[in-house]
């Protein structure tokens, strides 16, 4: 596997191995439920202190997700929500698998989401194939490149609470319009409950 420091700064959202993928999904009463309890702004800017928090509110994660689509390089943000896929949401075999699908998409060269990760990390895994690395230190790679990517993510959720500081469009307002794009474009996937969908092989979020 070839990996490279640098991020080419696309943000275009893709993934190789021909396969569709949901990195967190949510019910569609899900964003209409999560909107409701947070109409004070204070307590709304105060979801965005960090992914983790986020997480927690699919229709918040939603907006800024989108927010991030449009002004900045998507590529860290969606490999932390990856990471929480493979770390949290899947077995030992299904996500050595994912393993293998997440190095195309966030770590190899020529990956349309590649992101920059430790040196050491980056050392190793040229060393080693994907698939046969063994569980606990896959975990610990996976954890590092986590971490790695929080800086970006931080500033990056530092610059959605300014622009929903300053906007005139309230918040609860884009969440609903969030929550109607969601389900209009949805199809009919059951999804996993928790927030957002990534399909990664048709390269969009929705």
């Amino acid at each position: 596997m070839e990996l490279e420091e640098g991020y080419n700064g696309s943000s275009a959202l893709g993934a190789q191995g021909g396969m569709a993928m949901s990195i967190i999904g949510a019910e569609d009463e899900d964003f209409e439920n999560d909107i409701e309890p947070f109409q004070h702004p204070d307590t709304q800017t105060s979801l965005f202190q960090n992914l983790e928090i986020l997480m927690k509110h699919p229709a918040y994660l939603m907006v800024f997700i989108q927010h991030v689509v449009l002004q900045f390089d998507s590529s860290p943000v969606l490999c932390y929500l990856h990471v929480d896929l493979i770390l949290n949401r899947l077995g030992p075999k299904e996500a050595k698998k994912h393993f293998v699908d997440f190095c195309h998409s966030f770590l190899d060269k020529t990956g349309l989401l590649r992101v920059p990760v430790p040196n050491a990390v980056q050392f190793e895994l040229d060393r080693n194939r994907p698939d046969l690395i063994p569980e606990d230190q896959l975990k610990k790679y996976l954890q590092d490149i986590q971490s790695f990517q929080e800086m970006e993510i931080s500033q990056q959720l530092e610059d959605f609470r300014f622009a929903v500081d300053n906007s005139q469009d309230p918040l609860p307002k884009r969440l609903r319009c969030t929550s109607r794009q969601s389900k209009s474009q949805a199809g009919g996937p059951k999804y996993q409950p928790c927030g957002i969908v990534l399909n990664a092989h048709m390269g969009f979020i929705l």
